[in-house]
Formats: C-alpha cells, structure tokens, sequence
C-alpha cells in the first residue's frame, strides 16, 4: 500500500503520533468507553509503510495511543495481557498467513471485533476470513480515515449481534446455562488448544417422580435451583451446562488426572443432593454422578 501526501521521514511521522510498539503486553488496561474516540485499537502489521498510513488514521479517530506490533506472535502475547476493542491486522504477517492470523485472534479474543487487510481485492478472501471469524475485510488500497471509521462502525455492530446470536444458541434457555451445543463447542476448543479437561455428569434422581407428583413448573424451579447451585460451586476454568432434561455436566479445564476430576465430581453431588424449597414443597434431590478426565499428548 503506498502513502500519500509529502514524504515525511520515519522520525517525524512516528514524532506525531500517539501509540506504543511493543513486543509484549503492558499490563491490564481499564474499562472501554462505548465512544469510537475513547476504544483502545491493535494493529498488526508486519510492513512498515503500511503500519505507518494505518497508524496515522487511528490516530485520528482514537484518543487513545495505538497498539502496534509485527507478528501475530507478538499480538497474542499482547491479549493474553490485556484487552482491546477493535483488532486491526494484516492477512500476509511473517508468522500467519491467508486466514490463520484471523482464527487465531479470534480465539485469543473472542469478545473483541476485528478488521481484516489485505494487499488484495479478494473477494473470496474476503469470504474466507468472514466466516473464520473477522467482521470486516478491507483492500489496502481503499483504506482511508473514512473508510476506516465506517468500518470500525460497523465491525462493532456486526460483532455485537453475532455475540447476542452465538449467546442465544449457546444457553440453555430454562437455566441459563450452557446447553449441549456450548458444551461440544468448549470441548472441541479445548481438544484443539491440546488442555487436559475433566468431565462430571449429574443426572437428577426420579426427576420424572417430580414431575409427574408435583408438576413440571416444580420440577423446573428445582432445575433451576440446582444450576444456580452448580454455578455457586465452580472455581475459576469450571463452566456448567445443561446437556439434558435432567443432566448437568460440569467441564474443568486444566484438570488433568481422573482422580482430580472425582474429588471435583464428590464436591458437585455434595453441592447439589440437598433439599429444595419451591413454593410449600420442599423437594428432597440427590444425584448421581460420573466422571471423565482427558489429558491430550502435545506431541504431533
């Protein structure tokens, strides 16, 4: 992408901006304005004339300094620090290349909008990083303040229905939970990210007894409560989902061995076999468990 205007040296344009090139995170950063001005951007990019036209138009749009780095290697590192509001990045960087740059910021940061580039007027790139996950994909010759404050518009909105679309198909809409859909979804990620897991299923005992004695709105405050109590339980990289009528499965990541994922599995039953309160009923749950654990060789 060439430049326009006055040949301006390195020293002098980068004299004029506000960002930071860094290598590494620097730290947690506070919470984002909703304002396009106050959002905090990451542009990756590997060529240093691109960067600088890309930085000049972030610069004008945004107060706040302008994350810069050079690889997608650098960019994960930057995420796995802090976060940001809208991901800038080239599809040709040194380490990724086509769509792999967009699939993996999309999984290191998944609640955050992204902006494909590209030297090419592609459009079946354009597709290809759409549906891996990108909200935008814009020709480096068509880039302008213009063009990149409309697209950082709508790259916002796009990314913000997608998230509302993705919540809805994903929670269980009794509980809350997580449904059988999330529970696949988060396992697949975990196989593909090579993290050992541990599973624990919870059937409720008799459901069907309290449904048929009592009625199904008791039987699903009683469902309700018991996910409420499964939540309350979880400690940091345990998530709970509803992936039956009566069944709860709880996923911890990171666990590794079979007998960590029974002494997570005994806690969950002990949580949950107690009696319920619905309305003048008091309901006397117990539950019955299982467990699993998988630990994935990193070696290929």
């Amino acid at each position: 992408m060439g430049t326009s205007g006055g040949r301006a040296s390195w020293s002098d344009f980068l004299a004029s901006l506000t960002f930071v090139k860094v290598c590494r995170g620097r730290g947690p950063r506070g919470k984002a304005g909703l304002a396009l001005s106050d959002m905090h951007a990451l542009l990756v990019e590997d060529n240093g004339a691109d960067a600088m036209v890309a930085q000049r138009y972030l610069a004008r749009l945004l107060d706040s300094p302008v994350v810069w780095v050079d690889s997608l290697a650098d960019a994960l590192n930057h995420l796995r620090e802090t976060s940001v509001d809208v991901i800038v990045t080239d599809l040709g960087l040194p380490d990724a290349w086509d769509t792999l740059a967009v699939e993996k910021l999309r999984r290191a940061a998944p609640n955050t909008p992204i902006i494909a580039l590209s030297g090419q007027d592609d459009d079946e790139v354009g597709e290809r990083v759409l549906q891996v996950g990108a909200q935008d994909y814009m020709c480096k010759d068509d880039l302008t303040e213009r063009s990149l404050r409309r697209s950082i518009r709508y790259a916002r909105q796009r990314h913000a229905l997608q998230l509302e679309l993705e919540h809805r198909a994903h929670q269980d809409g009794l509980t809350g939970l997580g449904n059988r859909t999330a529970f696949d979804h988060d396992i697949q990620e975990l196989v593909v990210d090579q993290t050992p897991f541990g599973i624990v299923l919870v059937d409720v005992d008799k459901f069907k007894l309290i449904n048929d004695r009592l009625g199904h709105p008791v039987g699903d405050s009683v469902l309700r409560q018991m996910a409420l109590r499964a939540n309350g339980a979880l400690d940091a990289g345990a998530k709970a989902y509803r992936v039956g009528g009566d069944e709860l499965a709880v996923l911890f990541a990171g666990c590794e061995s079979l007998a960590d994922t029974h002494k997570h599995a005994l806690h969950i039953v002990d949580v949950l076999s107690s009696p319920v309160l619905v309305g003048e009923h008091r309901v006397d749950v117990t539950v019955s468990g299982d467990r699993k654990s998988t630990r994935l060789n990193s070696s290929h």
